[in-house]
């Protein structure tokens, strides 16, 4: 009598209070998931970084799932949204794979825009994937610091000591960014670009190496195109870069030598040659041969055939000057404008011309480079034509490669505390509103189960005496 109802209505009130547990726990995800679109509007990553700090794991939402089960009475609401969590779970984890598990994905890296939206999307669930959200945030932080340390490879190009440095990238500076974005998952278009170049020059080293080992006999045209190769290359391999362009020009300057000595007395002869070098080209080449000077390791090399290309150079100076010698229009118009088989001094001509139409006394002036470029006479020079530059400079690499494995630090945005205590006060109201709720959602199942649940209902009659009293066992709820 006494101590089945009291074993009933135990019995029941449990029930009721584990199904108020449920229901205000997923209520509280409900209100978390709330609350995240709401810090997202307002505030930025590290807040709502902070707020999901606090929240369950995934494997409480199957805990509750598995509770709801086994309870006796029915939340379907409260099973129909574990449901869906769970399914929006499940896809973000799969996204996740695909992006940073699969071998084949990870070799097609996406933009960062890819990870940044699969990151949002998994912030604005109840409960946090520490994994997947602590793999994408961390990637999301490298790409800012291969982004910075492409600016800090920008801003060091052609600092290093070398005869190519020119505009390119330091290759040292180049490997380390390229190691360290061949780590990360996500795509950088402006580092693929540099990749590119990286895996290009080494393919147009290999080329031009193949290329002057395999003949020796290789004529002005290829000679130049082996050497327009090489200047396209947009790093400094170093050594590697400078003993081929040293190759080259070597090469090149022991063909125009070659031509130019076997030239007639008075600077042509029968034979002809399909190329011609321009002067300020020739000029370019001289420039380049100071160039090589400045290096220790190269001087030995070129300096006998850089003595044969300036004495070359100096006849087409002293050529020049007997055409400026030249007052008659008439009489430049008839000459020659190759010199020495090979040399080409139309444009030269062309521009006096003009000058001494215009003004008939003009003089023209000769800038001579030979013999200028000199290591002991200056560390800083370039050429006419805008191609050639040397800078007397080095490269920190232990300081600048710290730079380049610093971390990079995020500012917190400054939260409103106002605005924030008077959103906790608002969820403190709401909270207590739906726990009456939930009080009198359970007062209701309660009734409903008494009036439909029989067996619960004959025990109830049986213990208050309306039919009698009965040994029968109270039956659970079905």
């Amino acid at each position: 009598s006494d101590v089945y109802k009291r074993q009933l209505y135990n019995q029941l009130q449990e029930q009721i209070n584990e199904t108020q547990k449920l229901s205000s726990a997923i209520n509280e995800m409900k209100m978390n998931e709330k609350e995240l679109v709401d810090l997202k509007n307002k505030y930025g990553q590290e807040v709502i970084k902070d707020f999901r700090k606090a929240l369950k794991p995934l494997q409480f939402a199957g805990t509750l799932a598995d509770k709801l089960m086994k309870c006796n009475i029915s939340l379907p609401e409260e099973v129909q949204y574990l449901e869906s969590l769970s399914q929006r779970a499940q896809q973000l984890r799969q996204d996740y794979e695909k992006l940073y598990v699969d071998e084949e994905a990870k070799n097609q890296k996406q933009s960062a825009l890819q990870h940044e939206k699969l990151l949002l999307q998994i912030q604005k669930l109840p409960v946090r994937l520490d994994e997947e959200e602590n793999a994408i945030d961390g990637a999301l932080k490298e790409v800012k610091k291969i982004k910075r340390n492409l600016d800090i490879v920008k801003h060091h190009a052609s600092k290093s000591k070398s005869v190519s440095a020119g505009k390119k990238y330091d290759i040292r500076l180049v490997e380390k960014l390229l190691n360290q974005y061949n780590e990360c998952p996500i795509q950088v278009q402006e580092v693929l670009h540099l990749q590119k170049q990286y895996e290009a020059g080494l393919h147009t080293l290999e080329e031009v190496d193949s290329s002057l080992k395999s003949s020796q006999d290789l004529n002005l045209d290829e000679i130049n195109e082996l050497s327009s190769k090489l200047d396209e290359i947009s790093i400094n391999f170093e050594d590697r870069l400078d003993n081929l362009k040293v190759e080259v020009w070597l090469r090149r300057t022991k063909l125009i030598c070659d031509i130019c000595n076997t030239a007639g007395v008075n600077g042509s002869s029968s034979q002809a040659y399909s190329s011609k070098i321009a002067y300020n080209n020739l000029r370019t080449y001289l420039l380049e041969g100071y160039a090589f000077l400045q290096t220790d390791s190269l001087r030995p090399k070129i300096k006998d055939k850089l003595k044969s290309l300036e004495n070359i150079v100096s006849k087409v100076e002293n050529r020049l000057l007997e055409i400026y010698s030249i007052k008659e229009v008439e009489t430049l118009e008839s000459m020659e404008t190759t010199y020495l088989d090979l040399i080409d001094l139309s444009s030269e001509i062309i521009e006096y011309k003009a000058a001494i139409y215009v003004n008939p006394n003009h003089k023209q002036i000769l800038d001579s480079i030979v013999g200028k470029y000199y290591p002991e006479q200056s560390a800083s020079f370039s050429g006419s034509a805008g191609q050639i530059i040397y800078k007397e400079a080095g490269l920190d690499y232990g300081k600048i490669f710290n730079q380049m494995d610093a971390p990079i630090f995020e500012s917190k945005p400054k939260v409103n505390l106002k605005d924030k205590l008077d959103k906790l006060a608002e969820r403190s109201q709401f909270k207590k509103k739906e726990d009456n709720q939930n009080d009198k959602k359970g007062e209701k199942k309660l009734s409903e189960i008494l009036r439909e649940k029989r067996p619960v209902q004959r025990t109830l009659h049986k213990l208050s005496g309306d039919r009698g009293v009965g040994k029968r066992r109270i039956q659970p709820v079905q």
